[in-house]
Order: C-alpha cells, then structure tokens, then sequence
C-alpha cells in the first residue's frame, strides 16, 4: 500500500432540476499526482467518499471502514478539501478549479481487462456475485494487482446493486396528491408532477420549489433561483395545495 504524503481534495455539485438529482465529480491530489472521478450520484459530503474509493483503487493506505476512512482523509489534507456548486450540467462535466489534470498512462493486467468485460455485460446477480469470487481468488494468486481488484470490486458492487434493484419506470402524475419515490429502490420522481416538496426537520412546515407562482395564507416565498421558487408553507396550506396540484417528495431511506 502506498502511504499519503500530500492531499487536496476539490469536488464539484450539479442539481438535476428535472429528476431532482444530485450529482457530483471528485479531483484528488496525491503526492502530487491528480486522480479523477467519472460523474457519481450523491448529495452534500458524498464527494468525499468517493474521494476515499479513488485512493483505494489506486492502492492508497487508506482504512477500509468509511467513516474511519473520511477521519483520516480530513486530516491527511490538513483541511484543504471544498466542493463547488455548478448550475449546468456543461460546466460540472467540462469545466474544472484546479491544475490542469495530467493522466498517467497505466497498464492493466489481461485478467482485470476480461472481468472488466464480464461485468458489463452480466445480466444476474448471480454472475456477478461469481465475478467479484473470480476476481478475489485472482487477487490473492497474484493474478491481478490489488488497485485492479480494488476497481473491479467497486464495479461488481455497483453492477450488483442495478441489478437486484432496477430502476423502475417512473409513475405519471394524473391527478392532485401527493407523489413520494424512493431513489435508493430504483424509483424515479414522477412525471407530469408540478412542485417538489420538503418536509422540515421537524415536521412542523415544508419547503415548496416550483416555477409556479403561489400565494394564499400560509404561503411566504424565500427566494428565486433561476426561474425556481422557492416557499415556505404550512401544513394546512401545504394539505389546500396537494388538493389543487401534483407535488412530489423523494423519501430516502435512514
């Protein structure tokens, strides 16, 4: 394993408006080589595990155990780790805050080229779980390197995960009500929905984003965000609108 001297974590946000997603990129500087995420779904600090999963693959000393892992990532950059909020998709695939990236060429082992392959293309959980087994035993007799196993076991879980949980084909909003969906079961926001709600903490209120203007007792407007506003309602002004419209709300499993 190779031990960290240096680290700058730079990460980049980019908000779905249509799906109501978040999605992020994660640049990680180590020891002065910089290393690159593809685009990752995940909201607030999830661009700091990702960050974690690309020292791993890369062979980095770095414990296996997330939130140990995230302790340490913070001290081991000294603090130096932010992440920017972009408004368009254009800017957070192309655009970048940092150095110019400089790719290292690397050359893989025939065995990890072939299970890359073979995940791509199984269509059973129970292949893949075969796989990850093949690419273990390959691990441990020497027959592909550890940063190889380490990649090719993040994408058998990812492979996995799409399997025993497809994304499902989105319902269609036909009437008033309201519309929940669960992105970590394969849901999709609804279509045809016209406000996407929030509960607060609390429960005692919710945040409305829309591009319609409402008004009405209950009813205060925050702020507008590129066409997008905003509110603040109550529970009895929020119980009015879901008779009158089609609201959404993801729901996220604890």
């Amino acid at each position: 394993m190779k031990k960290i001297e240096t680290l700058v974590i730079r990460g980049r946000r980019w908000f779905q408006k249509l799906y109501g997603n978040t999605y992020h990129t994660v640049t990680v500087v180590v020891n002065g080589r910089a290393l690159k995420s593809s685009i990752q779904y995940g909201y607030g600090n999830q661009y700091l595990v990702t960050a974690v999963d690309l020292l791993r693959e890369n062979g980095y000393d770095i414990q296996e155990n997330n939130i140990e892992a995230l302790r340490s990532l913070k001290e081991l950059c000294k603090n130096d780790y932010e992440v920017v909020d972009v408004p368009r998709k254009k800017r957070f695939v192309g655009g970048s805050h940092m150095a110019t990236i400089i790719n290292f060429p690397v050359k893989n082992t025939k065995g990890y080229e072939n299970l890359v392959k073979f995940f791509a293309v199984c269509r059973s959980v129970e292949s893949c779980d075969f796989y990850l087994g093949t690419a273990e035993y390959m691990e441990k007799h020497g027959q592909i390197k550890e940063n190889e196993f380490l990649t090719l076991r993040r994408i058998g879980r990812t492979k996995r995960q799409e399997l025993a949980n497809p994304i499902k084909t989105p319902q269609i909003a036909k009437k008033p009500g309201v519309y929940n969906y669960t992105p970590e079961m394969g849901e999709q926001k609804p279509e045809g929905v016209q406000i996407e709600a929030r509960s607060s903490y609390y429960g005692n209120h919710w945040f409305l984003y829309t591009e319609l203007e409402l008004n009405g007792r209950g009813i205060t407007l925050i702020e507008t965000k590129n066409g997008i506003y905003c509110y603040k309602v109550t529970n009895r002004a929020f119980d009015l609108l879901k008779e009158k419209y089609c609201i959404s709300q993801e729901c996220l499993l604890d």
